[in-house]
């Protein structure tokens, strides 16, 4: 009940009157963004829940306030999460971002807890309902068991939006060069196994776009970690690497993107390795959006043994807009996976709800 009432609260503060720009005298900037959605799923494989049928709400809303100097743009970002809703949930708060930045002919600077550059500039694969492999909506919690290891993201997202330093370059001739510094977000000792602590850690990546009657895009992505602590995962240096393409044409969208993931060891059974690949192909004809991914992880679990973790989705979605900022959506998925202990389960999931997005 908690879940609905906050997303009928998001429903109403996010009507589209006080959507983007919400105050401009010229110098001082307001705008306002976010998503909220809610939806009842349908989960036979029942991987993660004692039900298979539940109502589900989450949402994001974010406040940005700039203004305006002869040496660019100075401005505080905050985003703020009505009901956070991940595989990590119980070590996630309300606030999402909150940041400075400044920006200009020279680029953009970030300070605070923000996601990194190279995840912000990730190419993801195409989806347009309520459930995503690169979004927030938890793909990870519904379908993955406690004991089997998924990554549903093909972005760098290890460090979450821990505090650091971040900088993008404006487009030049259609690339852009960006980077991030996470320092020392407090690790205690080997027994700390807190989601997202690391000592330090950085990401760099290029970006190149295309446009004109059709649009090209790609990025490339690479970040260490060092002695890190994630989920049931513990190890000296953490390194991923990610590229995602996408190709877009007469309301025609192709996209794949793929992460690997390397890990030095500190405890064997506790350190990852892997990769995610997720491609598809999304359709827009007037309000109508459709989108087929598809999704494949294998990670080393935790269990010693030379086996891992194998995920695989498939995930149909349609969003068809009805008024203004406000889409009904349809979900239809299959998801199979089969644990390193050769533990196996196949299971559909169903989605229908309103999702909200400005």
């Amino acid at each position: 009940m908690k879940k609905l009432f906050l997303f009928f609260v998001a429903t109403i503060i996010s009507n589209p009157a006080m959507a983007y720009n919400v105050y401009d005298n010229g110098d001082l900037s307001v705008d306002v963004d976010g998503e909220f959605a809610g939806y009842g799923l349908y989960n036979s494989s029942n991987a993660n829940y004692d039900k298979t049928f539940r109502g589900v709400a989450y949402g994001n809303l974010g406040l940005d306030i700039s203004k305006s100097y002869t040496f660019g743009n100075l401005g505080l970002y905050g985003s703020f999460k009505t009901a956070p809703y991940t595989q990590y949930s119980n070590d996630v708060n309300s606030l999402g971002e909150g940041y400075v930045y400044l920006e200009g002919n020279y680029g953009r600077f970030e300070l605070g807890n923000a996601n990194n550059i190279s995840r912000k500039l990730h190419i993801s694969s195409p989806d347009v309902g309520i459930l995503s492999f690169d979004g927030q909506s938890g793909l990870d919690f519904i379908f993955a068991k406690s004991d089997v290891m998924f990554e549903a993201s093909t972005a760098i997202i290890a460090d979450n939006n821990k505090t650091k330093f971040s900088y993008v370059s404006p487009s030049i001739y259609g690339f852009q060069f960006a980077g991030s510094y996470i320092p020392d977000t407090g690790n205690d000792d080997l027994n700390n196994l807190k989601y997202g602590k690391l000592k330090d850690g950085f990401t760099t990546s290029l970006k190149y776009s295309y446009n004109n009657n059709d649009s090209f895009k790609v990025s490339v992505a690479y970040g260490e970690f060092n002695d890190t602590r994630m989920p049931l995962s513990v190890a000296g240096k953490r390194k991923e690497c990610s590229i995602g393409t996408m190709y877009y044409t007469r309301g025609i969208q192709l996209s794949a993107s793929y992460k690997d993931i390397k890990e030095d060891d500190i405890i064997f059974d506790m350190s990852q390795d892997g990769y995610a690949l997720n491609f598809g192909l999304a359709y827009e004809i007037g309000p109508l959006n459709l989108s087929l991914t598809q999704h494949k992880s294998k990670l080393a679990g935790d269990i010693t043994n030379p086996r891992d973790d194998t995920v695989n989705i498939t995930l149909l979605s349609s969003k068809l807009s009805v008024w203004k900022n406000i889409d009904f959506t349809l979900g239809l998925g299959r998801m199979a996976y089969k644990a390193e202990d050769e533990s196996s389960d196949v299971g559909f999931i169903s989605t229908t709800g309103l999702l909200i997005n400005f």
